[in-house]
């Protein structure tokens, strides 16, 4: 069957309830004086929440969920008709976002219905009602599904004057104008919809409130549908109790044929089987609990995978001083045990719906009250949170946003994973009875979590990838979802998505030394933001390689050579500074710029000499030397040449000999000393690269002259050649 999804539940049960409404109906026979309605609803496993609502934006905390429940204060939209009587929620137009649906008593002055349809944005707020037709006389239910098998939701809606109206959607929020068919009673007040003869196409359940005019008996009507929109004439049952205003359709005895229950204001429960053929088994009857039974739902409220019944009671006892919820457990073979009660903490218990309204998992009780304890006053809906074995929790009471609260519903309105709360009042706020009003209640409740974080290394090293382990968890309220950001102090590491309450992150950028590590989880839909305690990840220094070169290998003496220091590490890389020492000399100290430092230097004197460069290490990699690199310091070579004056000479003349030095590089200084053959003449100063000796007494004859150039720290020696030197 392709009914719309209504609402939506994590629990794994199906809950099938029915709208429904009541009144005084002048000209229309013996109808109570008394406004009633219920929910319709399916929940169904694995589907986003949907349940509840609140007063104002009061809130409860629930110590041992560690769960604060509450609620914004209602927003009032105009239901697009008088005396608003029941409530749906569905995708109407296709957009994703949930819409309301309305069943308002009357379209204006006149008798006849109307259904309001109120778009929504998707954020919980909706636009102007639009109103159709109901097709008959006082709208009183309405439930969604499509009926036809075009994939658009449909609407029906139960008619006081026996009729049933099927309006077919569009697919774009808009309505075809209501079919209307006789639901075989007097006064149709619910209506529900299910495959109850398995041929896979939906059918018609009408609660009508009696039989005929003569017969108080309650009758439900079932119209087979064809599959196409349309439907077979009403099939009438006994429903078991007398003035019957509630239907709801669920497989109640786990044989896969859907079943009925009634509700009736006689205070009866009625259970019809179903053959699976679209026939049903005579009725049987239970007490609700209370008096004047409103509505029912049905659903799993134990955990034994079994359906039990939950009425809501316009009166809890006889002097009619507050509301009642009778709740029937099941035996899983359709009967059920004695109704036990619960106050509604309200007076006039008009619908009930079932929801987890604060994430723990358990389904919980949702009413709408007429009034809180003033038939005066406004609506009223209350919350019976569920211990989950079949008993609730006494009642916590929040305004409707509107007077007299006739139909509660719950839908996840704005798409944060939490069920908020639609009532249907009969009035706005101020008992401004000419238009109908729904109030919107978003449910702000939120679990408190625990976020905790393990590190998969502890202690680690500098670049060395580790896994940071966070789990989220939510005292009783699920295994949250969204996402945890992971710090290293004020600075950001990354963030992964939960998976089953657990997120991961690998990280190698830890800076080096003691971190505090934090695992930060965002509120998320029921779960509350926290933040794991700091965890101290220790992380040790890397090692680095450290390498010297020299610009020029060998050089001379006063030259200038660059030596280049070369660090490397991962992930990053170093910085600091570099010390070059010469032996155990420290030469200088330079800074490390995108890993490399230089230093220029000259030597004054040649020579091999051991040059290392020394890192001193940062907050991520630890100190290292280099290898020592040999820097060999050479002196520049020279040329040494001679010439004398006069040559040849007489003797006792005076002959100047005359040296000249070159280098290479340097200006060569020092001495040259004059040799005549292996007699020492003498030596000289080198000025400006030349030396001069001047001798007087040379003997007659051929001297064998030489100059040699003793040499200097950067200079190396040299001899001139020979000079003959003649003396006459």
């Amino acid at each position: 069957m392709r009914c719309t999804r209504l609402f939506t539940s994590t629990l794994h049960y199906l809950v099938i309830s029915v709208t429904v409404s009541v009144l005084a109906q002048p000209g229309h026979g013996p109808l109570v004086n008394q406004p009633t309605a219920l929910t319709f609803a399916h929940f169904l496993p694995g589907s986003p929440v949907g349940t509840t609502a609140f007063k104002t934006a009061i809130t409860r905390t629930m110590p041992e969920q560690g769960i604060i429940l509450g609620f914004a204060p209602a927003v009032s939209y105009e239901s697009g008709g008088r005396e608003a009587l029941s409530i749906a929620a569905a995708d109407v137009n296709r957009d994703g976002k949930p819409d309301l649906i309305v069943a308002n008593r009357y379209v204006d002055n006149s008798v006849n219905g109307g259904v309001g349809v109120l778009l929504g944005n998707g954020d919980g707020t909706f636009s102007i009602a639009a109103l159709y037709n109901s097709g008959g006389q006082e709208a009183q239910d309405v439930a969604i599904c499509d009926l036809n098998g075009d994939g658009n939701p449909d609407v029906v809606v139960a008619n006081v004057d026996s009729t049933v109206g099927v309006l077919l959607g569009n697919g774009d929020g808009t309505f075809q104008n209501s079919v209307t068919y006789d639901t075989g009673g007097l006064y149709a007040l619910s209506v529900a919809v299910a495959d109850v003869d398995g041929n896979g196409t939906p059918d018609l359940i009408v609660a009508n409130q009696y039989a005929e005019p003569n017969n108080l008996n309650g009758t439900v009507g079932v119209l087979l549908g064809n599959g196409d929109g349309k439907f077979q004439p009403a099939v009438t049952y006994y429903s078991g109790g007398q003035s019957t205003v509630s239907v709801a359709a669920s497989d109640i005895n786990g044989d896969g044929k859907p079943d009925l229950v009634t509700a009736s204001l006689n205070g009866k429960v009625g259970v019809l089987i179903g053959n699976g053929n679209g026939t049903f088994q005579t009725a049987v009857a239970y007490g609700s609990g209370g008096y004047n039974s409103i509505s029912v739902a049905v659903g799993d409220i134990n955990g034994d995978s079994t359906p039990d019944l939950l009425l809501a009671n316009e009166c809890g006892n006889k002097s009619c001083t507050n509301g009642g919820i009778g709740v029937l457990l099941g035996n899983g073979d359709g009967t059920f045990q004695t109704a036990v009660s619960y106050s509604s903490g309200a007076w006039g218990a008009r619908s009930v719906a079932l929801g987890d309204v604060n994430g723990d998992t358990l389904p919980d009780l949702v009413v709408a009250n007429e009034y809180l304890n003033d038939p005066n006053g406004n609506g009223e809906v209350s919350i019976l949170l569920g211990n989950g074995n079949g008993t609730f929790q006494p009642a916590v009471v929040y305004g409707s946003g509107g007077y007299r609260s006739l139909s509660i519903a719950v839908s996840d309105l704005n798409a944060d994973g939490r069920p908020d709360l639609l009532a249907d009042n009969d009035c706005r706020i101020g008992n401004d009875c000419r238009k109908g009003a729904v109030g919107v209640l978003i449910n702000t409740s939120t679990a408190t979590t625990t976020t905790t974080l393990a590190s998969s290394l502890n202690p680690s090293r500098y670049g060395q990838a580790i896994t940071l382990t966070s789990t989220v968890t939510a005292d009783g309220a699920g295994v949250p979802d969204g996402t945890v950001t992971f710090a290293d102090g004020a600075t950001q590491l990354g963030t992964a998505t939960l998976l089953n309450g657990t997120a991961s992150l690998i990280t190698s950028t830890l800076i080096g030394g003691t971190r505090s590590l934090t695992a930060s989880y965002s509120a998320e839909g029921w779960f509350a933001a926290s933040t794991s305690p700091s965890l101290t990840q220790v992380v040790a220094r890397a090692s680095v390689k450290a390498t010297i070169g020299s610009s020029t290998n060998p050089s001379h003496v006063n030259q200038m050579v660059t030596f280049s220091a070369l660090v490397s590490g991962s992930p990053t890389t170093p910085t600091g500074a570099v010390t070059f020492k010469k032996g155990t000399a420290i030469l200088a100290t330079a800074p490390l710029v995108g890993g490399q430092a230089t230093f220029t230097t000259a030597f004054t004197k040649a020579g091999s000499f051991s040059i290392v460069a020394s890192y001193s290490g940062d907050q991520n990699y630890l100190p290292r030397n280099s290898k020592a690199v040999k820097q060999v310091v050479q002196k520049y070579s020279t040329s040494t040449s001679l010439n004398s004056t006069p040559n040849p000479s007489v003797h006792g003349e005076a002959v100047k000999f005359t040296a000249t030095v070159a280098s290479a590089g340097l200006m060569p200084t020092g001495k040259v000393k004059f040799m005549d053959g292996t007699v020492t003449l003498g030596t000289a100063t080198l000025n400006g690269g030349v030396a001069m000796l001047s001798k007087s007494k040379l003997a007659v004859g051929t001297h064998l002259i030489k100059a040699f150039y003793l040499g200097d720290n950067g200079s190396d020696k040299s001899t001139s050649i020979v000079l003959d030197q003649v003396v006459n």
